[in-house]
């Protein structure tokens, strides 16, 4: 599981350890979310098989691998390895949901080429940084208007009298809303109050903008030194204009819940290269190849090159698969005496917006 780390704290994923606490009887980790995700799962089907309940009962278990970066355990399974007519996959967050559908989605990289130059000299630098946004899994809170940090960022600078940028980063995960984002910025001496004025008015405006949705969200800026290289305002315009145009956010929703979004997970920066990771996200795979392809041209058209790098399919029932759907609502209301939530049916009561094996 992709961890989120909370603002400031530092992580080395090859070496350092999720420090997991409890409170009011919920796990909880330290400085950085839990990644339960598949642990929630393997902890469920491992009970099974250690459950004397079950000692009689023939139960095969399947660990997948590599489940966040493409499904790529799964993607090289023959049917003809799993011994049983039918697969039951542990990867609902509530023991009382039935997942029989699952939206599908594509991991963008979009790279924008840069020759960068030394600093202009004589310019004024400046840090602007957005934090306190809501955030959360796209796939649970992208309909809830929250502050995308990296798209609202570009959208403030490229109100204000800038020259250069440099050093632009945010987002933890491209399927993590990203609720902080910072960039450096010069400014021409003389343009120096206007810009702090207009950033001060800016900053305002976000702050009722999204008062309901994400109340700890601030902007903040403060003098710097000049950085070790910076894009031209060229260059940092496209970068800025092609951000803040792309399409973001909730695309489609029913009455039954979401259908198409897409999210800008990450930016990062160097001398040569910004990156962005974006992940869009459909309930059918034409809907979803469509808005891969808006997403790629829009990003084309302002120089940048986009790959794709993992494909998840959308999915659902087939006709063979009802009967064995009503067996298990059947089961579930026998053994715990109430009936079970179905998530994603044919009726598209809801659809689960996250990817599964």
């Amino acid at each position: 599981m992709v961890l989120a780390l909370a603002d400031g704290k530092t992580f080395d994923y090859r070496t350092d350890d999720v420090k997991p606490y409890e409170k009011d009887g919920w796990l909880h980790a330290d400085g950085t979310s839990l990644g339960a995700d598949d642990g929630i799962g393997i902890s469920v089907m491992l009970s099974a098989l250690s459950s004397p309940e079950f000692k009689d009962t023939s139960i095969a278990c399947l660990f997948t691998v590599d489940e966040e970066t493409g499904c790529l355990g799964a993607s090289v399974l023959s049917p003809d390895f799993l011994p049983g007519k039918y697969l039951i996959n542990v990867d609902a967050e509530d023991i009382d949901t039935l997942l029989v559908s699952s939206a599908g989605s594509a991991n963008l990289f979009a790279a924008y080429s840069v020759t960068s130059w030394n600093p202009a000299k004589n310019n004024d630098w400046f840090r602007v940084k957005i934090s306190g946004g809501l955030g959360g899994h796209s796939g649970v809170n992208i309909d809830k208007g929250s502050a995308n940090a990296i798209q609202t960022l570009v959208a403030i600078v490229n109100e204000l009298p800038y020259q250069e940028i440099s050093e632009f980063t945010g987002g933890v995960a491209s399927n993590a809303i990203p609720t902080s984002a910072s960039i450096l910025v010069s400014v021409n001496p003389a343009d120096a109050d206007t810009f702090k004025a207009r950033l001060s008015s800016l900053s305002d405006e976000l702050k009722k903008e999204y008062a309901n949705t994400d109340p700890d969200v601030i902007v903040t800026f403060e003098k710097t030194a000049a950085p070790a290289y910076a894009y031209p305002h060229a260059a940092a315009e496209q970068i800025i204009t092609s951000v803040t145009s792309c399409v973001n956010g909730l695309i489609e929703k029913t009455e039954f819940g979401i259908l198409t979004y897409s999210n800008i997970g990450t930016i990062t920066s160097d001398e040569h290269e910004v990156t962005l990771r974006i992940l869009p996200r459909a309930s059918d795979n034409s809907t979803l190849k469509q808005v891969e392809k808006d997403i790629m041209s829009h990003f084309e058209k302002h120089g940048f090159t986009v790959k794709e790098n993992g494909f998840a399919p959308a999915w659902g029932l087939s006709e063979e698969e009802p009967e064995f759907v009503q067996t298990i609502l059947n089961t579930y209301q026998t053994v715990f005496r109430k009936r079970t939530e179905l998530q994603g049916d044919s009726r598209r009561t809801r659809v689960w917006y996250h990817r599964l094996d």
